[in-house]
């Protein structure tokens, strides 16, 4: 696997690529990480080898980031780009250019795993194979992550059905080896014998998984929780954490005891104030804004001016300039009162 990093900070290029060295986890992988400090000595390198992963600094070379994410992928349209930046600058171009990701200086080493593992969770699953022994073909074959939809065991017998139907047989000399090899990316186990595709899951019941092809294995609580596929209709806050462990790419803000809002990284009601603005030409000390809820905290701290709603919670109105009142007492109106904006 070949990665590179280009960064006109010698600083940052270094601290890179021991974080890329450091997250990598495949012993059976060989990594190789190549750093440039200039956009053109990366595309040079092109010509010698192709990269999977590229991370690249959005100001590298006075604002060539985006040129040099989109003349890569146009020599290399399978590398998967990761912009680095000290804010969210030129984030729609981004992924205009389809950017895997965009990690914000300092960089935190928890979002940086978190990140360098969807990374690889990414390319495992577009490249890992699986060669199994098929028993009436009398040979091996090979069976691509997306074109299984479940393995079935029965004794020392594997079943192998694909996403079209076709059913094959293979002998397995100890089928408990076989579990933590199928189990572990993409592979759910719903009870002693079925191991389910997780892209193949329609939904899920307290007893019963549910494929989109209509089948139906049972299992249980237990399992579903285990694998971090219990879903809910109330979202709690320790549930909401593991959620996020397998979205790195997203964030959470909590608007209620049960519910949360989950965003892409960079997504925020705070983000649309100041694109509104810069689309309007409009000044932030001109800005208020109203909210009540966790999701409402980032946008409120920003603005010129913030208000809270009287049902809004103690750590919103924490944060604001004034608490009005709730959204049934007509607290917009007396907030805009209170600042003088409207007359009575």
């Amino acid at each position: 696997m070949n990665v590179a990093v280009c960064d006109d900070q010698l600083d940052y290029l270094n601290l890179i690529q021991k974080k890329i060295i450091e997250c990598f986890h495949e012993p059976e992988m060989e990594l190789n990480v190549y750093t440039f400090s200039t956009i053109q000595d990366m595309l040079n390198s092109t010509r010698f080898r192709c990269y999977e992963f590229a991370f690249i600094e959005m100001k590298v070379e006075n604002d060539r980031g985006i040129e040099a994410a989109y003349r890569l992928r146009k020599l290399n349209r399978a590398c998967q780009v990761v912009f680095i930046s000290d804010q969210y600058y030129h984030i729609h171009e981004a992924f205009a250019v389809k950017a895997r990701e965009y990690l914000l200086k300092p960089i935190d080493t928890k979002q940086f795993q978190s990140v360098f593992d969807y990374l690889m969770d990414w390319y495992l699953h577009q490249n890992v194979k699986f060669v199994i022994p098929i028993r009436e073909l009398g040979r091996k074959r090979i069976f691509n992550v997306d074109e299984i939809k479940y393995f079935e065991t029965y004794y020392n017998d594997l079943e192998i059905v694909t996403v079209d139907d076709q059913h094959f047989m293979a002998h397995v000399k100890n089928r408990y080896k076989l579990r933590p090899v199928l189990k572990s990316r993409w592979f759910m186990q719903v009870n002693q014998s079925v191991l389910v595709n997780m892209k193949c899951i329609d939904f899920l019941t307290d007893r019963n998984v549910i494929l989109k092809s209509r089948e139906v294995f049972p299992t249980s609580r237990k399992t579903l929780f285990q694998n971090h596929l219990l879903f809910e209709k109330f979202l709690k806050e320790q549930e909401e954490k593991e959620l996020l462990k397998v979205m790195p790419h997203c964030h959470a803000s909590r608007w209620y005891p049960t519910f949360c809002d989950i965003s892409p990284m960079g997504g925020s009601k705070q983000h649309g104030i100041d694109e509104f603005l810069k689309y309007y030409d409009i000044d932030l000390s001109s800005t208020m804004a109203f909210g009540d809820g966790g999701n409402d905290i980032p946008m409120l701290q920003h603005v010129a001016i913030s208000v809270a709603m009287n049902n809004a919670s103690d750590e919103v109105k924490s944060v604001v300039d004034y608490v009005t009142d709730d959204v049934d007492h007509d607290g917009i109106y007396k907030a805009c009162l209170h600042y003088h904006l409207l007359e009575k």
